[in-house]
């Protein structure tokens, strides 16, 4: 049996750390809100999946990509980049992608 430990709300630290940081810089912020509306205007409910499933999984996509893009010890071995790639590995995109969604949607 397995026990979820939320974080403020989202399923764990890794998560929580990488939606606040993009909701605390504006320019991430402004970035992202667009993303997110064209994300919402271009899904389409494609069955078995609704239109904010579909449009999760766009999101959550473009997300993850643009994070470990932005990783700095991507191509650096050791220790640390390790540890980064593990943590980025944890953060549940679709759950960031979702939350987002649902306030454009509603």
């Amino acid at each position: 049996m397995t026990t979820e430990t939320k974080y403020n709300g989202y399923t764990n630290y890794e998560t929580w750390a990488v939606a606040l940081w993009i909701d605390s810089e504006e320019c991430t912020q402004t970035y992202w809100a667009e993303a997110v509306r064209e994300a919402w205007i271009q899904a389409t409910e494609t069955a078995p999946f609704t239109k904010l499933e579909t449009a999760t999984f766009a999101l959550a996509s473009q997300l993850m990509d643009a994070i470990e893009e932005g990783n700095p010890l991507t191509n650096t071995p050791g220790l640390y980049s390790d540890l980064l790639r593990t943590a980025l590995y944890d953060v549940n995109y679709n759950e960031i992608a979702r939350n987002w969604l649902e306030e454009v949607s509603t």
